[in-house]
Formats: structure tokens, C-alpha cells, sequence
């Protein structure tokens, strides 16, 4: 999306920065065309895609809904930095980047039964970084990147990326069909409204946003704890973590039992600044329920035991 840069727009990359962890750079190529933040403000393939990718990412362990296949919910172990804007979604990996294409894009050699994106395929990789890769998202026509860099853009080097041959013969790319399973897979996902497809985006674009003032932090790799509470150790045991996200139309739930706590989760939903426009929150006894318009997101904290359990049961299942 085109536009004329001004100092309304550096000063919203300026605070977007502060929420997102980007660099200058990337945040001010994801402000909004009025000189808002952004997060939310991107094409109708985007947000399709986005709303997709939250299915794959809040859905792992036994409970977690058929996206859980998928395999997909440890993408957090790279720690990504989020960088939405309108037509391309980013996760800046600067750890493992490489790793973490390796965990979303479809293996020819390991067909449906690895982890992937369903319809995720490979355009190239970029001349700044070979770790840099530009992928389509064939069911949305949405483009999505991942790298290591700081800030890297497509625009910055028309035709520059590459078919490096390792990854051209390794991974599905564009021009490559659908497998059956992709086309199960995909017409599996139940309906969405309207409202209910910005609400699971958003999800997705704050998957690791921050409060500049540290009263909150959304992060994929600790026990829940409410907001303001001492940070705890992160847990390095994959094999106990279980996360739910489903629903349909206009309702939709989210549960697990690592990951930010649901006042946390909402208040970054619904921030002022940071929040998606026109949303608002109601707490009940066991969860928080954010609404936009129609559409409404129950985010539960379901007791760790019980989630402990399924994975405890999983473990002596196959040991027996």
C-alpha cells in the first residue's frame, strides 16, 4: 500500500515499536495509511490468512481441535517478532529463522504427514538473506515471510528472489496443487463471520505484543500469570503443553494451559492504542469474553491439572 510518508506516520511507528518489538523500520512499513498503528489494517487476503494461521497456532495437544494435526502450535520456541502490514505478514525469527520455515512450509519428502500450514508454498528466498523466505498462502492469496532480519521488505530489491535449488526441490512451492489431505484439511475449518475473522486475526497480530509500561506481556512459553505478577520460569516440557482454539460463525473459545493469562490476552485485545478498534471485553467467573460487534471470543483458563492429565494419560498410553 502506497502512501506519502509524514511525521504523523514516524511518530506511530515510534509507538507501534514500543508494542510490537520491531524496528523502526518495519514498524513504520506496517502503520496505517492515516497514521494509526496498523496492527489490524491489511487486505482481505490477509486477514483471511491470518485468521487461518491462528487455528495452527492455538490448537496443539490432545484437546486441541483437528487444526492441532496441523503441528504447527510450537512456532513460539523461536521467538517471534510480529510484523503485520496490509498486503504481508512477517515473523522476524532472528534466533532460528530457517527452523522456523522449516515448522510452517510443507516438505515434498515428508508429504501431509509433517508439520505445515496447509497451502502454505514457497516463492523464493531473499538475496539480502537466504534465511529470508517469501511463501504464498494458496488458499487466501495472502504472502507471508519469515527471516532473521531486523527489517526486510520484497520492495527493497525488485526480482531478487531467488530459487535456491535447496529449497525449490525441498519444499511445496508456488505452482504446486493442493495435496487431498490440504483440501480436507482446509474445507474442515468451520464458517466464520465477519467480525469473528478480525477477532482470530487478531490473535495472530499480537501473538507476541507488549505493554510499553510492562503491565502485560503476550508470550507463548510460560505458565499463565496475571498481569503485573513476577515472571515465572518458562516450562521446557513440549510434550504438557495443550492449547484450544475453535468455535464457529460468530462464537469461538480459546483455552490452554501456557500461554498469557486471559486478562493479559484481553487487555492487549482491547487496548486503546494497541487493541482492535471497536472491541470491548466482559469478564465472567471463569474467563474473559472479548466482543466485536456480533462476534464474541470466550478466553478461558481451564486448570492446569486437567490439561496436565491428557498429556499424563498420553504419556502411559504409549508406554503401556
Amino acid at each position: 500500500m502506497s502512501r506519502k510518508r509524514t511525521s504523523k506516520h514516524d511518530e506511530s511507528a515510534r509507538l507501534r515499536k514500543k508494542f510490537t518489538g520491531e524496528s523502526f523500520q518495519s514498524a513504520l512499513a506496517g502503520v496505517g495509511r492515516k497514521g494509526s498503528i496498523g496492527l489490524d489494517e491489511c487486505s482481505p487476503e490477509q486477514l483471511s490468512f491470518r485468521a487461518h494461521l491462528a487455528l495452527g497456532l492455538f490448537n496443539t495437544g490432545d484437546p486441541g481441535k483437528p487444526p492441532a494435526a496441523w503441528n504447527i502450535g510450537r512456532t513460539h520456541v523461536y521467538d517471534p517478532v510480529v510484523s503485520p502490514r496490509w498486503g504481508l505478514f512477517i515473523f522476524i525469527a532472528h534466533r532460528a529463522p530457517y527452523n522456523a520455515t522449516r515448522t510452517l512450509l510443507s516438505r515434498r519428502e515428508l508429504g501431509d504427514s509433517g508439520s505445515r500450514l496447509p497451502g502454505l508454498r514457497l516463492i523464493g528466498t531473499s538475496s539480502q538473506s537466504r534465511e529470508t523466505v517469501l511463501m504464498l498462502h494458496e488458499p487466501s492469496g495472502a504472502r507471508f515471510a519469515i527471516t532473521g532480519l531486523s527489517h526486510w521488505s520484497p520492495k527493497e530489491a525488485p526480482g531478487s528472489l531467488h530459487r535456491d535449488a535447496s529449497w525449490w526441490e525441498g519444499y511445496l512451492s508456488q505452482g504446486d496443487s493442493l495435496t487431498e489431505i490440504e483440501k480436507e484439511e482446509i474445507s474442515a475449518i468451520p464458517s466464520m463471520s465477519s467480525d469473528a475473522r478480525i477477532l482470530l486475526a487478531g490473535l495472530t497480530n499480537r501473538y507476541s505484543l507488549k505493554d510499553p509500561d510492562k503491565k502485560w506481556k503476550i508470550e507463548w512459553d510460560s505458565p499463565p500469570r496475571k498481569p503485573g505478577a513476577k515472571e515465572r520460569t518458562r516450562w521446557s516440557r513440549p510434550d504438557l503443553v495443550n492449547r484450544r482454539l475453535w468455535g464457529e460463525d460468530n462464537h469461538w473459545t480459546i483455552e490452554y494451559n501456557q500461554g498469557p493469562h486471559p486478562e493479559a490476552l484481553t487487555a492487549a485485545l482491547t487496548h486503546p492504542i494497541a487493541g482492535i478498534k471497536g472491541a470491548s471485553s466482559n469478564p465472567t467467573k471463569n474467563s474473559q469474553i472479548v466482543k466485536l460487534g456480533s462476534a464474541k471470543l470466550e478466553i478461558m483458563n481451564p486448570s492446569v491439572h486437567n490439561f496436565y492429565s491428557h498429556a499424563r494419560n498420553r504419556r502411559r498410553g504409549n508406554n503401556a
